[in-house]
C-alpha cells in the first residue's frame, strides 16, 4: 500500500489506497483486515481506517462477519448474478447509446480501442483494464439515461473487481477486443438492436469464461457445487447467449 499524504480527507485517501490494493490483488479476496494493523502500516490513527472500512463495506468490497472485516470473496453464484445484471443493464445502455452517442463520444471509443491494442501488445494490464472500463463507462454515459447510470453505480466497484480478476487471474487477455469492435461498429451504424445484442453477447462471454476457470480452480470435491442454483443460472445464461448469436 502507498504512503498517506495529508491532502484530501484522510479516510478518503485510506479508502482509495485499500481499494487499489484490493483491485490489484495486493490484498487478496478472503483476507482479514484489522484496523489497528492497517493504521500502523499507514501511520495513521484507527478512526479514519474504520471510516474507510465502512465505505469499502458499502461498495461491497469488505464483508463484516461478526465484527471482523474480510475482503469480499465472490462465490460462483455472486459472479453469475452480477453478470446477469450487467448484461441486462449494459445492453439497454448500448441500445440507447446507438441513438444518443455524439460524434465526440464515437471518436473517444475508437481511440480507446486503438489504445487498448497498444496496451495489449505492450502487456500493460493496468492500462488494459482502465481502457476496458472506459469503453463501458462511455457507452453508459452516452445512453443519456441517468437512472440506468445510477443503477450501475451501485455495482461499479464489484464490476471493476471482477474485470480486474478476469484479466489478471483468469487470463481472458485480448479476447474481448473483437467483441468491443462489434459493439462499436453497431454504434457507428446507429443500429440499436444490434448494439444491444452485441453488448449482451460480450458480457455473457465474459461470464462463460469466468465460470469455466472459476470451477477449474475449485478443489475436485467442490466443483459440482458452489451451488446448484448458480450452476443452473449459468447454464440458462449460456443457452440464451447461444440462441442470440
Amino acid at each position: 500500500m502507498k504512503a498517506i499524504m495529508r491532502e484530501n480527507p484522510l479516510y478518503e485517501q485510506i479508502y482509495e489506497n485499500l481499494r487499489t490494493a484490493i483491485f490489484s490483488g495486493e490484498i487478496r479476496s478472503g483476507e482479514r483486515l484489522v484496523d489497528s494493523r492497517v493504521a500502523e502500516k499507514l501511520q495513521v490513527s484507527r478512526s479514519p481506517v474504520r471510516e474507510a472500512f465502512r465505505k469499502l463495506e458499502q461498495d461491497g468490497l469488505l464483508e463484516n462477519r461478526d465484527g471482523i472485516m474480510y475482503v469480499y470473496e465472490p462465490s460462483l453464484q455472486d459472479i453469475v448474478e452480477l453478470y446477469q445484471v450487467r448484461a441486462g443493464l449494459e445492453s439497454v445502455a448500448a441500445y440507447w447509446a446507438a441513438q444518443n452517442l455524439t460524434d465526440q463520444q464515437l471518436d473517444d471509443l475508437k481511440r480507446s480501442l486503438e489504445d487498448v491494442k497498444k496496451a495489449l501488445a505492450a502487456n500493460r494490464p493496468d492500462d488494459i483494464i482502465r481502457l476496458n472500463t472506459y469503453f463501458h463507462e462511455t457507452i453508459l454515459t452516452a445512453s443519456g439515461n441517468l437512472r440506468l447510470q445510477k443503477m450501475m453505480s451501485h455495482i461499479r466497484s464489484l464490476v471493476f473487481l471482477f474485470r480486474s480478476t478476469l484479466f489478471t487471474k483468469y487470463q481472458r487477455g485480448g479476447d474481448f477486443l473483437p467483441e468491443h469492435e462489434a459493439v462499436l461498429q453497431a454504434l457507428v451504424d446507429r443500429n440499436e438492436k444490434l448494439a444491444a445484442e452485441e453488448m449482451e453477447s460480450h458480457i455473457l462471454k465474459d461470464l462463460a469464461h469466468f465460470k469455466t476457470v472459476f470451477l477449474h480452480d475449485q478443489p475436485a470435491g467442490q466443483r459440482s457445487s458452489p451451488s446448484d442454483m448458480a450452476e443452473q443460472k449459468a447454464k440458462t445464461v449460456e443457452q440464451k447467449s447461444k440462441r442470440r448469436l
